[in-house]
């Protein structure tokens, strides 16, 4: 499954529904999917682990695979299904190139029973800076492969 298949989806569900998507997490009228996204996005692969927070407490732990990450969020196939209501606030814990992050996110998109679109919450310096590294790190070695990037930046100052 293409990470466009994924992630293009409506702001309505019975949109999403219709093409086979799942469910889009946004506000009615707001769409979502790589047309509108501002950072670009990078195939990974890693392990990973959803910690979801009901009335303060962990509830349910879901384990699965990134498949994606930006400098704003991340992409996880789910290793069973799992089902996270919209905006759902979680912490993640990943380990891609030999890194790992903790980060907490609420939930964007989720395609039945498959996997869920994360957006990052705020990250401590820390956290924010060892992400970008291996992000810079990603990028590097796509450009010295000659592979373009799955989506183009869109420059946020430039945008407005």
């Amino acid at each position: 499954m293409t990470y466009q298949s994924r992630t293009a989806a409506s702001a309505s569900g019975e949109m999403a529904a219709e093409i086979g998507l799942g469910d889009a997490l946004d506000e009615p009228g707001i769409a979502v999917g790589p047309q509108f996204r501002v950072d670009v996005r990078y195939e990974v692969e890693g392990d990973a682990e959803v910690v979801v927070w009901r009335d303060g407490r962990g509830t349910s732990v879901l384990r699965g695979s990134i498949l994606d990450i930006s400098a704003t969020g991340c992409y996880i196939q789910t290793k069973a299904p799992a089902r996270i209501r919209p905006h759902t606030e979680v912490d993640i814990v990943f380990s891609i190139y030999q890194t790992t992050f903790r980060v907490e996110a609420i939930s964007r998109f989720a395609k039945a029973k498959v996997g869920i679109g994360f957006r990052f919450l705020e990250m401590d310096d820390d956290t924010r800076d060892r992400l970008h590294g291996v992000l810079s790190d990603i990028r590097s070695k796509l450009i010295k492969q000659s592979i373009k990037a799955p989506f183009p930046v869109v420059d946020r100052q430039t945008a407005a």
